[in-house]
């Protein structure tokens, strides 16, 4: 089986071919959808930028590149890039959060209520 895209006038067509008789190749489908199952059941990260790399562009990459972006290239292929967005995220939401709570303490404290100790919920 082998996977290709043919480029249209206006988009990419995937095409999912059967190519084990060397004698003629079959389109098996053209669906994006069977595409992307293919790819997530093999575990293929068409977006990790090391998975597609052929032997000639990986060795041209390593010889002439720099250590910025051999480390750049590095951090995308291990998805630790992305790791640190999402950490950076959550550390905002944290920080808002934390600031949202201070906020209705010192509220309940101006009203003297208590939070903690009342059987019924305080609507807000």
């Amino acid at each position: 089986m082998r996977i290709q895209c043919l480029n249209g006038w206006s988009h990419l067509t995937p095409q999912i071919v059967d190519n084990f008789s060397h004698f003629t190749e079959k389109v098996i489908s053209t669906k994006k959808e069977e595409l992307v199952a293919i790819t997530d059941h093999c575990n293929i990260q068409i977006d990790n930028p090391v998975s597609l790399l052929n032997q000639d562009t990986s060795r041209n990459f390593l010889h002439n590149s720099n250590p910025n972006a051999k480390y750049k290239l590095f951090m995308k292929a291990t998805h630790l890039e992305q790791i640190a967005i999402d950490y950076g995220k959550s550390k905002e939401e944290l920080t808002l959060m934390e600031q949202k709570i201070e906020m209705i303490a010192s509220v309940s404290k101006l009203f003297n209520v208590s939070l903690l100790n009342r059987s019924r919920p305080v609507p807000i």
